[in-house]
């Protein structure tokens, strides 16, 4: 067993080398809270209130219509403190996170994107775990319960119920794998079995997709199944007016059944190029 020693903090400058530690050495310090990356110290102390300005920990009390969001990561690997600022700041009540890439429930990844004062629910890709994921980031004061969704192979999905004051909303992340080009007639017949199965919820739902195909696509009315015919059979609404890539199209939806999912609230969807995060365009809706 190695002897114990006791360094002082001018001796331990002194150790400094070019090199980074070894794994035994970052284990060693990892363990005993002496040392974490830049990620992870800066969410200890934000979750600690050691800056007691402007990024001190806030309470709010979620509004009766609460502000949602998404956003296409691209991958939470690097962006965990932007994501997380970017929740913070807005301020969002409720942030629907596609593409995480994390590769376990409760990944490390997802706990560090999560701002103080909020909880997150994730969803890990089955087949490919470290590709795809799906994430509901929401406020601590809502009262909430995961859903049980029905199993569909030709998208991910994830839905959490959140209460206060007697209200409920359901939000629904959708996240469509683009390396199938085009939707299949399954797509919509599992669409149709998502869609069928909300509506008995018999409450406000929010329905937050990233399907990775022209959205203008889906609404045309000339192919069969459009999206826009699934809509009008369950009385739900398309909410995004205008394109979401950088390009020019339109490649995510959200959508709406019942009219107090945003009568007084507001919903955005916040593209990831705009905030230095990844490759897609700035879009309010």
């Amino acid at each position: 067993m190695l002897p114990q020693r006791s360094y002082s903090a001018e001796a331990l400058c002194l150790l400094n080398h070019d090199r980074p530690p070894g794994r035994v050495v970052c284990k060693t310090l990892f363990s005993r809270q002496l040392w974490a990356p830049t990620d992870v110290l800066y969410v200890i102390s934000r979750r600690l209130n050691v800056n007691t300005g402007a990024r001190a920990k806030r309470r709010h009390q979620p509004r009766r219509h609460p502000r949602t969001g998404r956003l296409s990561v691209r991958s939470l690997g690097n962006k965990t403190t932007a994501v997380s600022e970017l929740i913070d700041d807005r301020p969002l009540d409720v942030a629907v996170l596609s593409e995480t890439w994390h590769r376990s429930p409760g990944d490390i990844l997802v706990r560090l994107v999560t701002p103080p004062g909020y909880t997150v629910v994730d969803a890990v890709r089955p087949s490919d775990p470290g590709h795809g994921g799906l994430a509901i980031v929401f406020r601590d004061e809502f009262i909430w319960s995961r859903i049980t969704l029905p199993a569909v192979s030709t998208f991910e999905c994830l839905g959490v119920r959140l209460t206060t004051d007697g209200a409920s909303l359901v939000v629904i992340a959708v996240y469509r794998p683009g390396s199938v080009r085009r939707p299949t007639s399954q797509f919509f017949d599992h669409l149709s079995t998502l869609f069928e199965y909300l509506v008995l919820l018999r409450c406000p739902i929010v329905i937050d997709g990233d399907y990775n195909v022209h959205v203008e696509d889906l609404f045309d009315p000339n192919r069969p199944n459009s999206l826009a015919e699934l809509l009008e059979s369950f009385s739900m609404t398309q909410r995004v007016p205008s394109s979401t890539h950088q390009h020019g199209s339109t490649l995510d939806v959200v959508i709406t059944l019942d009219a107090r999912a945003m009568d007084g609230g507001r919903i955005f969807y916040v593209g990831s190029k705009a905030e230095g995060l990844g490759a897609k365009k700035n879009r309010y809706c």
